[in-house]
């Protein structure tokens, strides 16, 4: 398989190990560093089986979406181009007060917040992904277990990231 290097494989590289370093996104997911964080990472796609969903969670996905484009940067004897573009960040978790919509919500919720502010945090430091902007691309949402009883109770939210 090609490893190719550019803007697209770059930045979702770079979102993935700025995720790995979230001390919330560790703590959550039961490792200890972000190597093995990593592992629960997932880049372009993931099983979608929904038993082995349940078995996976919680974990997070990163591909490219939206925008993307190569814009001069600088002139002169050679044009520089650099790239912008935008990443969907989807992040699952099973179900952690069921019984209780109010806390289970506030529970997902606030792990999302500790997880963005440590994304924040290191936002383009070292070779970390320099990040723009993030907003909603889908809202925190938890799956009803009786559309879905095999995958269990779990909360979901996707993201788009602008970098």
């Amino acid at each position: 398989m090609a490893t190719a290097k550019g803007p697209i494989t770059d930045s979702v590289e770079q979102l993935r190990r700025l995720l790995a370093q979230s001390a919330a996104f560790q703590e959550r997911i039961g490792v200890e560093d972000a190597e093995t964080a990593n592992t629960k990472i997932f880049m372009y796609e993931y099983e979608d089986d929904p038993v082995t969903l349940k078995e996976m969670r919680p974990f997070a996905a990163i591909w490219p979406a939206g925008e993307f484009d190569l814009s001069q940067h600088a002139g002169g004897s050679k044009n520089w181009l650099m790239g912008r573009g935008d990443l969907i960040l989807l992040i699952t978790d099973i179900d952690r007060a069921e019984g209780d919509r109010v806390a289970s919500a506030e529970n997902f919720i606030s792990w999302l917040d500790e997880v963005l502010m440590d994304i924040a945090e290191l936002n383009g430091q070292d070779d970390y992904l320099p990040i723009r902007k993030v907003s909603f691309h889908q809202p925190p949402a938890r799956n009803t277990t009786k559309d879905e009883p095999s995958a269990g109770a779990y909360w979901h939210v996707s993201f788009l990231v602008s970098w």
